[in-house]
């Protein structure tokens, strides 16, 4: 709606995408591979986060664990609901998020 696109250039041109209208991107029939890729990258780099952030003091990183396994479940969302329908939002209610708050944030 805004016009915006939040995808890397180089995977959209990887997989042979050269729109960059976002609603033209949406409805290319490649979108779901490279959507695919790049949930695979980012499982990587939320385990190799996890690992760094295992190894620091928890206190401080209070915020940043409570936001990084909200985006985690978000992520996790998004795989299970597949590559369709991508102008539709994907979001955590209330309890979800008050649970990883308590969970990552005040332990």
């Amino acid at each position: 709606e805004r016009g915006r696109l939040y995808l890397p250039a180089e995977l959209l041109k990887a997989h042979r995408i050269a729109a960059r209208d976002p609603g033209k991107v949406l409805a290319h029939a490649r979108l779901p591979e490279a959507c695919a890729e790049l949930a695979v990258l980012a499982e990587r780099r939320f385990a190799e986060a996890e690992a760094v952030l295992a190894e620091l003091p928890r206190r401080p990183l209070r915020p940043a664990l409570v936001m990084m396994h909200v985006y985690r479940r978000i992520l996790d969302r998004l795989i299970q609901r597949g590559w369709q329908r991508l102008d539709e939002p994907v979001s955590l209610g209330k309890p979800v998020k008050l649970w990883i708050a308590l969970r990552y944030g005040l332990r």
